[in-house]
């Protein structure tokens, strides 16, 4: 099976990043050894860096204060919800849920006494990647 470009993917099912609050692509690369890719989509409020992983897909949001620091999405989507960690949805899941809860997201990643306790708590799946756009190797 061919996978679509991820940078294409990532604009189609979230277009709406790009069109109503200025979400750019930053930084991407795509392996052709195991299929991993990474695209990092940045805005003044927060970044987004959806990852291909050995054909398993992800997201990490960036924190405003600190690009180089990552959270796992479903971490955050948890605090939002109020609800324990489900497993990871899919991309469009995902998308409807930063449509409906940009706000809250934005408020999250933009405190930053709030974005330092993720980054410290050790249960939070926190990533830090050396120069904020490693590749997946």
């Amino acid at each position: 099976m061919i996978r679509r470009d991820l940078t294409d993917e990532t604009q189609t099912t979230f277009g709406f990043l790009f069109s109503d609050y200025g979400f750019q692509v930053s930084s991407q690369h795509t392996s052709e050894d195991f299929g991993n890719a990474f695209v990092i989509a940045q805005s003044d409020d927060f970044s987004l860096r959806f990852l291909l992983d050995r054909g398993i897909p992800s997201v990490e949001i960036g924190i405003a204060s600190n690009p180089c620091e990552w959270i796992d999405s479903d971490i955050v989507r948890s605090l939002i919800l109020g609800t324990d960690l489900l497993e990871a949805p899919g991309p469009d899941v995902l998308a409807e849920f930063l449509k409906t809860h940009y706000v809250k997201v934005r408020a999250l990643m933009g405190n930053e006494r709030v974005a330092a306790t993720l980054a410290n708590s050790e249960s939070s799946h926190m990533h830090e990647r050396e120069g904020c756009s490693r590749r997946p190797s």
